[in-house]
């Protein structure tokens, strides 16, 4: 019996959906004019009105749709945004063959203001994750427009797929200038990197070192005395900042190691910045965060111990201006305890070679000649010549040549006496390197 009721059931809904086809078959049948007229008229391109394309994020999508037949020789005029690219490492000096510009190398341009460079402890990093989230087009300036001042804001008239940038890598980014139409304001809104509450102060005995961090925060603190970990611990939206001491300098050098860096120095970047009184390294890592996130660390020496601040921050459009700004401060804030030295592990005189290698090297009547031609003076005379270490000369002078390229493993040092082009009688103490006769520095010759 329940078979039988199962089966009933079926069979009433069968007849049921029969019924229900053949009423839209009919439907169907009396709009047959209307359904094909739409199928014809979606198979036609969408009309589109190019002049009332006035926005980067219109032109770039329409460039991403494969519009080409249709923009390619319209002059658009946009309401744009320009800023300077982010700078990026392995970005060639010149342009591909074919292309007459270098396409990461021009600037961005915009619907809304971006940061595509941001400023942490002094020294500038590039914001480079924007691109993948911000619609942009690269600005083309042609060389037959000469000099002009482009600012920041302005409406811009151009062409996009134009034919002689056709070969260039990204090419359906680049807007090809043609005019200035009209300077816009470019009012911002405040910038709220400064930090105005109130700083308290925690001591390393094991770093030598005072940090400075703002009062509200917490602190996590770990010091054996050998080594110590501090961790600042910001409220929301703020992230947490470290600071480590280890025992143990470190300092490295391009060409030496191999080329590869100790493992505190890893990153992308390595540029000069400032810790308090001290000169340090700002590294830009990536290697263990996410594709938006990157950890920036400020590495120094000092007393004897590696020292470095971290945080990981965020790029992109969800670049943390407010964390950055006080990581910088905590940084400007920090005090040494006695002398600071060669605090920067980058330093070239911390991997000099301390002694003189065995040659063969430039004679020293030879050595007279090449810093007679290469001092630029006239009726110049030598007064003194020392073929010395890389390090002696690295510290013949405070605060000069001390930072000449290379690793020379003996270094003449000539001291010429003349007459400057400017027409003033000087010393000048110029830098050879002991086997190429290549000249490394020129500086005024110490007292």
């Amino acid at each position: 019996m329940q078979r039988s009721d199962r089966l009933a059931r079926s069979l009433f809904v069968y007849s049921l959906l029969s019924v229900l086809v053949l009423v839209l078959a009919a439907c169907g049948d009396e709009g047959d004019d209307a359904d094909l007229s739409g199928s014809e008229a979606s198979d036609e391109p969408e009309t589109i009105n190019l002049n009332d394309v006035n926005t980067i994020e219109q032109l770039a999508s329409l460039v991403v749709s494969n519009q080409d037949d249709v923009l390619r020789g319209h002059a658009f005029e946009v309401d744009a945004w320009i800023s300077p690219p982010p700078t990026t490492t392995g970005v060639p000096s010149t342009p591909p063959q074919g292309c007459p510009v270098v396409p990461e190398k021009q600037d961005w341009l915009s619907d809304t203001p971006i940061d595509t460079q941001f400023e942490i402890a002094g020294t500038t990093l590039p914001n480079e994750r924007l691109a993948e989230d911000v619609p942009v087009l690269r600005l083309v300036v042609p060389y037959r427009l000469g000099f002009i001042e482009i600012p920041e804001r302005a409406t811009l008239r151009g062409y996009v797929l134009d034919e002689e940038h056709a070969d260039c890598p990204s090419a359906n980014s680049l807007f090809v200038l043609e005019e200035v139409v009209e300077e816009l304001p470019a009012d911002r809104e405040d910038n709220q990197d400064e930090f105005n509450g109130e700083w308290a102060s925690i001591q390393s005995e094991t770093g030598a070192i005072t940090i400075d961090y703002p009062a509200e925060w917490e602190v996590e603190e770990q010091d054996t005395g050998v080594s110590a970990r501090y961790r600042f611990l910001g409220p929301e939206p703020f992230r947490t900042i470290r600071l480590e001491v280890n025992e143990g300098e470190t300092y490295w050098h391009p060409d030496a190691d191999g080329g590869n860096p100790p493992d505190v120095l890893g990153g992308d970047w390595r540029k000069l910045a400032e810790v308090g009184d001290a000169t340090a390294r700002l590294v830009d890592d990536r290697r263990r965060t996410s594709s938006n996130e990157r950890e920036v660390r400020l590495v120094f020496n000092h007393q004897g111990m590696t020292i470095f601040l971290a945080m990981v921050t965020r790029d992109g459009i969800e670049l943390d201006t407010e964390s950055l700004g006080v990581f910088s401060e905590i940084a400007s804030r920090i005090q040494f305890d006695g002398d600071v030295t060669m605090s920067d592990p980058m330093d070239p005189v911390l991997a000099a070679g301390e002694e003189l290698g065995e040659g063969p090297y430039l004679s020293e009547p030879d050595a007279h000649y090449v810093a007679l031609t290469a001092s630029g003076m006239t009726g110049a005379q030598v007064i003194e010549a020392r073929l010395v270490s890389e390090r002696d000369a690295r510290t013949a002078v405070d605060g000069a040549c001390h930072n000449f390229d290379g690793r020379p493993s003996g270094v003449w040092l000539v001291t010429v006496d003349g007459v400057t082009p400017s027409g003033s009688e000087t010393q000048r103490l110029v830098y050879l390197n002991a086997e190429t006769g290549d000249r490394l520095c020129q500086t005024e010759a110490p007292e």
